[in-house]
């Protein structure tokens, strides 16, 4: 039939197909160099081979596709306890001023952020707020997210005015967002308590709700520029709140009124504002409790990151 590189005649040859995980083109080829062909049982032989091969194939497939399920979720976790290692530790509190915040990612990392002073102050020293949320999810939504926090950081510490620290952080993180498509909304406030003024920058992100406790009613203090990403160069302003004792203010992202239901129906803003006002009067933590639960109650699968600050006046 043929020969081989050394000159050995092959009589016959038989070829069986090796199937694989990947679907390659595999196949066990058996040549014969005795006169005549394989018999019914040396092709049966050959055939349970290939099958073996086929079988070992596939074990050893799959404890790669382990292995490697492994190290993205031990990569997860990880980059999952950095995040949360970012944000800041608990608002240690002042006589004028209570704070509360949490953000509870859908998957193992999110785009949600937040930032308030997580050191003691003095009780009139004015301070930074901010909440923000990148479009997306998974690792790339949750880099830029610490991008963002990590240039939010540093505009609190130079004391930057809101308008100017958020032109900051967008030109710092725009050739990132153009490269992923993405955009970020933020909001970046600052609070005088000597005299319970918010002065605050809002580039696209969801309006700051003031629940005004002289009478009940909720106030929106919504945009005063668009998202970074959306321009190049981002064009915001400033506006101001004048707040009194009692009055909360509740900062969140749209996983909280775009959570739904089994019936697809949303949160929306008209059950946040309800939930916000039954609460309002409790303690701050207590009012930051009590909305998120509203939320949790209301949807049965978490698929968005849920994220909460509430500042609340003492005196």
């Amino acid at each position: 039939m043929g020969e081989d590189a050394d000159g050995t005649t092959i009589a016959s040859v038989v070829i069986a197909p090796v199937d694989t995980p990947e679907c390659r083109v595999t196949a066990m080829c058996f040549g014969a160099i005795k006169t005549g062909e394989f018999t019914a049982g040396n092709r049966k032989l050959v055939q349970a081979l290939a099958e073996r091969s086929s079988a070992i194939a596939a074990r050893y497939a799959h404890e790669d596709e382990q292995i490697r399920q492994s190290r993205i979720a031990h990569d997860l976790e990880l980059a999952a306890r950095i995040q949360a290692t970012l944000l800041p530790a608990p608002f240690p509190g002042t006589t004028q001023v209570s704070l509360s915040a949490i953000m509870l990612p859908a998957n193992e990392v999110g785009g949600d952020f937040y930032l308030h002073p997580d050191r003691a102050l003095p009780d009139d020293a004015p301070f930074a707020v901010c909440i923000g949320d990148v479009a997306g999810k998974g690792v790339a939504a949750a880099l830029i997210s610490t991008m963002c926090l990590s240039a939010l950081r540093a505009e609190a510490r130079r004391n930057a005015t809101p308008a100017d620290a958020l032109r900051a952080v967008c030109g710092f993180v725009v050739e990132e967002l153009e490269r992923i498509e993405s955009f970020v909304s933020c909001v970046y406030a600052q609070y005088d308590p000597r005299h319970r003024v918010l002065t605050y920058a809002n580039a696209g992100h969801m309006p700051i709700l003031h629940w005004q406790a002289a009478t009940g009613a909720i106030e929106l203090l919504g945009a005063t520029g668009m998202p970074f990403g959306v321009e190049s160069e981002l064009k915001i302003g400033e506006a101001h709140c004048s707040l009194a004792v009692g009055d909360v203010l509740l900062l969140y992202t749209d996983g909280i009124t775009e959570a739904a239901d089994a019936q697809h129906r949303l949160f929306g803003d008209l059950r946040l504002y309800a939930s916000l006002a039954a609460a309002a009067q409790l303690p701050c933590a207590a009012v930051q409790h009590a909305v998120l639960s509203a939320v949790q109650r209301f949807t049965p699968v978490q698929r968005d990151d849920l994220t909460l600050l509430v500042l609340k006046v003492e005196q």
